[in-house]
């Protein structure tokens, strides 16, 4: 079985030329499994929607298998409410950012659940996929801000402020610690050394 991975698409329709010379030279290797792990938008669902036509249009019958990274839970309607960072701290403005016009999270992993469904893109959420009696394959959505709110990425701003009821920062460092351990317990394919 031979597969290919793709990381940091940021695909944007400008890009598309590029997008579709990388995916025509991955059909010409005979992949069956294809890996993409990470900010495959840049900042919209449009793109995400895009790229996965392009991936379909280019390799109809290739495995595809994502988890999403930072930039797939963004969009520009969050980015138009944010205030500009206040010097050299952002968390100012983190700590001032409304979102109301943005969707919210369970939307927005809706609209993933939705993309992958349109475009038979197999999403690892704290899940495995067994491929062959051997090889099985492990995932979660493994972006979570950064280490402390104190030292924020600016990606943080194009989060909700809150989630689930939790604080964005919060709910997603549990989130990635108990979905880790959930992975950790996955059942796996026989055999595997």
């Amino acid at each position: 079985m031979k597969s290919a991975v793709l990381s940091d698409s940021h695909f944007k329709l400008p890009a598309a030329p590029l997008h579709r010379k990388i995916l025509l030279s991955l059909k010409q290797e005979n992949i069956s499994v294809l890996f993409l792990v990470g900010d495959i938008q840049d900042s919209s669902p449009d793109e995400m929607d895009e790229y996965f036509s392009l991936v379909r249009e280019i390799l109809p019958d290739v495995i595809v298998i994502t988890v999403f990274g930072n930039h797939d839970f963004k969009h520009l309607a969050h980015a138009k409410n944010t205030p500009q960072k206040k010097g050299d701290k952002i968390f100012d403005s983190i700590q001032k950012r409304q979102h109301e016009s943005g969707p919210s999270w369970d939307q927005t992993i809706s609209l993933h659940k939705k993309l992958c469904q349109k475009h038979q893109v197999l999403s690892l959420n704290g899940e495995s996929h067994q491929l062959t009696d051997k090889t099985t394959v492990l995932g979660f959505n493994g972006w979570y801000g950064a280490e402390t709110k104190e030292n924020p990425t600016s990606d943080y701003l194009y989060l909700p402020t809150t989630i689930s009821g939790k604080d964005a920062f919060d709910y997603l460092h549990e989130k990635a610690k108990n979905d880790f351990n959930k992975i950790l317990k996955l059942k796996v394919a026989k055999n595997v050394v």
